[in-house]
């Protein structure tokens, strides 16, 4: 029986499972590999920040979602050899017939001087709680939310971040003393989407909320509480950034993003077939520019922040 082996249980993974178990699960094994035990909506870590959530109450397990024909695996990849589709992990070994790779892509704070020291960020649930108590303890004083690289995940984040931020320094009544500053190196939130972009340019004016497109954070000076951008520094008391994003080190480690852009995983943009026969890379990691809202350029086609998790749904066993 024909073998495909998916690493990554995100968004792409999930789906695509979820779509092989409904149209060929009666002719291929289908393996489905990820280091967690549980999946997590970006947006739900909002939830986490602003609105008392606990980890668990946002955390949906693997081991509810099963579907005819998926197997899934918890296991760390720690080796990928494209040329043989030969994986190696934690607890086992596989030589898929089909290996897609979606494991997504990792931050990378320290690629921006001074970030890891003197930053914080809401992409990751470590970062969420130390942010959360930075929040607790903050009095009021100049914010910084700069985005430090492109392409990021979900680029309406940090505008929604922003305005989660406003209402909460509104209601603890810390608004009047304290000004919140939006740094983007984009031209526009949402580049592919000019409705969604003056909507959002509108909010933050409405809110008094700072925004300067164009503009990139290259480092901070943790020592002065300062930003560094071309057109001048910003002085800080609590700056948030979305940290810079790359593909796991062990998509690295491989020839997979062997002439992809800016080390991102080449594929053909109508196949998503790496230039290695039998594999294939979706999501995140993935180099394919598909334009759509929610995207920013070279992202990934994301579904809409807050729609229902088609994957999640379809691979969990009928009731």
């Amino acid at each position: 029986m024909h073998t495909v082996l998916i690493l990554g249980a995100g968004f792409g993974g999930l789906e695509l499972a979820a779509c092989l178990s409904e149209s060929i699960a009666d002719q291929a094994r289908i393996v489905l590999v990820d280091q967690s035990d549980s999946f997590m909506f970006g947006f739900a870590k909002m939830d986490l920040l602003f609105k008392g959530a606990t980890e668990e109450s946002i955390r949906i397990p693997y081991r509810d979602l099963t579907r005819p024909g998926v197997e899934f695996r918890r296991e760390t990849v720690t080796s990928i050899d494209p040329q043989t589709r030969r994986v190696i992990t934690d607890r086992s070994e596989y030589e898929p017939d089909t290996l897609v790779v979606a494991l997504g892509a990792d931050y990378e704070p320290g690629a921006t001087p001074g970030f890891a020291e003197d930053g914080h960020e809401f992409y990751s649930v470590d970062g969420v709680g130390r942010l959360r108590a930075r929040l607790d303890e903050f009095t009021g004083g100049r914010v910084l939310l700069g985005i430090l690289s492109v392409p990021f995940k979900c680029p309406p984040a940090p505008y929604e971040g922003a305005l989660l931020l406003h209402d909460e320094l509104v209601r603890r009544g810390l608004r009047d003393r304290t000004s919140i500053h939006v740094l983007s190196p984009m031209d526009s939130p949402i580049p592919v989407s000019a409705g969604t972009s003056t909507a959002l340019v509108e909010a933050l004016a409405e809110r008094g909320i700072d925004y300067s497109p164009g503009r990139l954070v290259h480092a901070l000076d943790p020592s002065a509480h300062r930003a560094r951008t071309r057109a001048g520094d910003l002085d800080y008391d609590l700056f948030i950034g979305i940290p810079a994003h790359r593909v796991p080190a062990v998509v690295a480690a491989s020839r997979l993003t062997d002439g992809g852009t800016d080390g991102w995983v080449a594929v053909d943009q109508r196949t998503l077939a790496t230039p290695f026969p039998g594999v294939y890379a979706i999501g995140d990691c993935a180099d394919a520019p598909v334009p759509g809202p929610g995207c920013s350029p070279r992202t990934p086609p994301a579904r809409s922040r807050r729609s229902s998790p088609r994957g999640c749904d379809r691979l969990r066993s009928p009731r």
